[in-house]
């Protein structure tokens, strides 16, 4: 089982409010905010990839 940080969460919960959040931002067409919200987004994804990538590795160093 792996043990998420507070961090992890954060980037999750975050990561769902970026997903609910999208078709709002664009509907309303400030394209600022909508390329700032992809660029978050994408930050976030990548944050959350490299965490789980990181403790399958070292959950895998552990057997």
């Amino acid at each position: 089982m792996y043990h998420y940080d507070a961090t992890h969460i954060i980037a999750l919960i975050l990561n769902g409010f970026f997903i609910t959040f999208m078709p709002l931002t664009i509907k309303y067409g400030n394209i600022f905010i909508t390329i700032v919200w992809i660029i978050l987004g994408v930050i976030n994804a990548i944050y959350i990839y490299r965490k789980n990538a990181k403790m399958k590795k070292e959950q895998g160093n552990k057997k």
